[in-house]
């Protein structure tokens, strides 16, 4: 047993929206159509093979002879011309004409309208035909008119030709209707739903999958998805990469805590089973300064970024000169160099970078003292800090801005670091739209900061 054709859409399926729209508009077509069929075709029908008949008065009125075949032309003369005499002369030559009437009669009101140069017209029944007859009667000269043509009857002519039309007007909406639905089914529907799938996969992280390209209006489109799908990717390794990196920084940030806490640890210990250790206070009070000053990094490392970058005019050489005097260790010489500018930047961020990077040149340098070099660009300001130090393995060094990455042992037991401070450094100097890079020769050590001016 054969099954019919059933079409199952999904809810709100835009295929089955389209096909009820379009039922919609074949049902108006045969209302439409109805009523064409009822009002507007008869009257044209009749306005259309009565206007040979009117052509042709109008050719005898101008003197022509001749006139269509279909239409029958028959007068007589207007000379002592009553009702009997017209109707009886037209009957007879309407006869031989092969034109017979039901009934036929030239009314003295058609003669006197005839007589003061009016057209009359009238409709009358053939005789054994479903016909009309349509007839006009006009006075031309000197003789009295007749111009008719038979016309089919519009209902009986309609009654068959009705259902062929209707039947032909079905099969061409329905033609029209299929073709259209299979066309945008595969032009528009198909490659929404391809487009959708593809979004899918992205929704879900799946980035194997590539849009299909067009040639149309859904190209834009395509376009925009794959520009979506590309910026996910990044967003997603990005976050990828940070995670990493977090999971590494407080893999470090435990062993960074765990050491100070160790060594303590160990002196409470040894202290408990009696042993004596003279340094046992230095020891814990130097442990203690460690975690202290690794906790104040690691706030301003995760802080510097939050706060809101107010900016304000600032002299170069005076804010040098301030950072100058407050080191720790005044046998450390800091020679400037500075072309003189006035920067709009942040204070406390640029403090940030500088103190950093003067504290790692007391730490490692080889030697005690520190170039800082400033120089103006066209759009920016230029320091280079520079001391001697031992070669760091291109390794270490290129990891150098990431958090507790030290590049060597310090020289300075009371400045031991935790490898923050060039992170921080970097980070705020993003923060101030510049950037920080960081150069290393055989006996040199160089931070190249660059600010917008």
């Amino acid at each position: 047993m054969e099954r019919g054709i059933v079409l199952k859409f999904q809810k709100n399926s835009l295929t089955a929206s389209l096909i009820k729209r379009i039922s919609l508009i074949l049902v108006c077509g045969v209302v439409l159509f109805a009523v064409f069929y009822h009002f507007v075709f008869p009257t044209y029908y009749y306005w259309r093979l009565e206007r040979p008949v009117k052509q042709t008065e109008q050719l005898i009125k101008t003197g022509r002879k001749k006139f269509p075949t279909a239409i029958v032309v028959t007068k007589v003369s207007r000379a002592g011309l009553t009702e009997t005499t017209a109707t009886d002369e037209l009957t007879l030559r309407l006869a031989r004409a092969g034109i017979k009437l039901n009934t036929f009669w030239v009314s003295e009101q058609t003669l006197t309208a005839a007589r003061q140069q009016k057209t009359s017209q009238r409709l009358f029944k053939q005789t054994k035909q479903q016909n009309e007859f349509y007839a006009r009667f006009f006075i031309h000269g000197d003789d009295f008119y007749l111009v008719g043509t038979s016309i089919p009857d519009f209902t009986q002519m309609a009654t068959i030709l009705f259902p062929l039309l209707l039947l032909a007007t079905l099969v061409f909406l329905g033609l029209v209707i299929t073709l259209l639905v299979v066309a945008i089914r595969r032009q528009l529907i198909r490659p929404i739903k391809e487009l959708e799938q593809t979004t899918r996969q992205i929704a879900q992280l799946n980035f194997s999958t590539k849009p299909k390209s067009f040639d149309n209006e859904l190209g834009a489109l395509t376009a925009s998805i794959t520009q979506m799908q590309q910026n996910l990717q990044a967003h997603e390794t990005e976050l990828l990469t940070r995670n990493q990196q977090l999971k590494d920084f407080s893999a470090n940030l435990a062993h960074e805590l765990k050491t100070p806490l160790a060594v303590m640890q160990l002196l409470v210990d040894s202290e408990r089973l009696g042993l004596e250790n003279p340094q046992l206070l230095p020891e814990l009070d130097q442990q203690l300064k460690r975690m202290n000053e690794l906790i104040t990094e690691l706030l301003a490392y995760s802080r510097q970024l939050q706060q809101d970058v107010a900016r304000e005019e600032l002299d170069v050489v005076t804010f040098f000169e301030q950072q100058q005097e407050q080191l720790l260790d005044q046998d450390f010489v800091i020679h400037l160099q500075l072309e003189p500018a006035i920067l709009n930047t942040n204070r406390a961020l640029l403090q940030l970078i500088v103190q950093n990077l003067i504290t790692n040149a007391l730490k490692y340098s080889t030697q005690p003292q520190l170039v800082i070099t400033g120089r103006v660009l066209e759009t920016r300001y230029e320091w280079r800090f520079e001391n001697s130090a031992e070669p760091i393995a291109a390794e270490t060094f290129a990891q150098l801005e990431k958090p507790f990455v030290v590049g060597e042992t310090s020289r300075n037991d009371q400045l031991s670091g935790h490898g923050l401070g060039l992170a921080i450094a970097s980070q705020a100097a993003t923060a101030l739209g510049g950037t920080l890079q960081l150069e290393q020769t055989a006996q040199l050590f160089r931070a190249i900061l660059s600010l917008p001016r």
